[in-house]
């Protein structure tokens, strides 16, 4: 019998960028600025910063993987991490109603394909992220989230690894069953227990790790690493459905109406915040400008709305580093 989830990932496998109207495809781009501006502020801030020096990375040069909003180049994984710490704000979130979910999904995508020798099309980078928007949705949605039960499990630790990992197995190209497997690995680096909004640092360390943990769970799942989708059954006692939503799990919303909505552009079937282009530019250029300059800020706005067109995300990429 095919299990809820397998069910789901042959769904995504089947999905291609035409399937996505206009406004979707806009949506996302609003999403993916929003959330390198907050990235890029959070370069600046102590998590990251300590984050960089426990990993003893705060003079590395020679990685294959930008940390955003600095000249430091480490390994992917590591990037994934840093990145994705810069990128859960303590006040802005991308707009989604998926509390950041491009903070995990993010860094994730752009560890794996920065300086790959085939480059990864604007139009391929935004397919990723819709794909990593929709999984994260409707887990939250079937596993317990606060449409299903009046709880609410904090995204970025609960739900972003699997964005994460749904990302980079679209971008990759991966086969359906594949998938599957990351999705199942995903649960080995799924955290979600809460967190308070007071001085810790353990907010952005949630998300981090979901990139980080995402991005391993794809990378993972490539060499032959196998996973199993029993971990999502909702009549085991120690599966991630029981321990998120116990009797009020609902495995049918993970693939129901498929497609007639996608979840960038709801939230809970309701509109998520909705900004202008605008409104969006002018709340990046405001973040990044102790960190960039205005010329470069300028550049990374353009970028971001030619990506539809773009032969390769590499100049994106490229002007996330800051030369010091």
């Amino acid at each position: 019998m095919t299990h809820p989830v397998e069910h789901l990932a042959a769904l995504i496998h089947a999905t291609s960028p035409a399937d996505y109207p206009e406004s979707t495809l806009q949506a996302m781009q609003q999403r993916l600025l929003a959330t390198l501006g907050i990235a890029l502020a959070g370069s600046r801030s102590h998590e990251t910063g300590r984050m960089l020096s426990a990993l003893a990375l705060h003079k590395s040069r020679k990685g294959q993987a930008t940390v955003w909003g600095t000249e430091l180049h480490v390994d992917r994984r590591s990037a994934a991490l840093v990145n994705g710490v810069s990128a859960h704000g303590s006040v802005h979130d991308d707009w989604s109603g998926y509390d950041a979910a491009g903070a995990a999904i993010l860094p994730a995508l752009f560890a794996w394909a920065e300086g790959r020798s085939t480059p990864v099309t604007g139009l391929e980078l935004l397919h990723a992220c819709i794909m990593g928007y929709e999984v994260i949705g409707r887990m939250q949605a079937a596993w317990g989230g606060s449409a299903a039960n009046g709880t609410h499990v904090p995204q970025p630790g609960a739900y972003g690894v699997y964005g994460a990992a749904t990302a980079v197995c679209v971008i990759h190209r991966a086969k359906a069953g594949a998938l599957a497997q990351a999705l199942a690995i995903a649960c080995a680096y799924a955290g979600g227990t809460r967190y308070s909004t007071d001085s810790s640092h353990t907010q952005k360390l949630q998300t981090g790790r979901a990139a980080e943990g995402g991005y391993m769970a794809a990378q993972l799942t490539a060499t032959g690493y196998s996973g199993t989708t029993a971990v999502f059954d909702p009549v085991l006692w120690d599966s991630v459905v029981q321990t998120y939503a116990g009797a009020h799990a609902d495995p049918t919303v993970l693939s129901a109406d498929y497609g007639v909505c996608w979840q960038v552009d709801t939230a809970f079937g309701r509109p998520p915040y909705t900004l202008d282009d605008a409104a969006v530019t002018a709340t990046f250029m405001g973040l990044v400008g102790p960190v960039i300059p205005v010329p470069q800020a300028e550049a990374l706005v353009v970028a971001v709305h030619e990506l539809p067109s773009a032969p390769s995300i590499q100049p994106l990429i490229d002007l996330l580093s800051v030369s010091v």
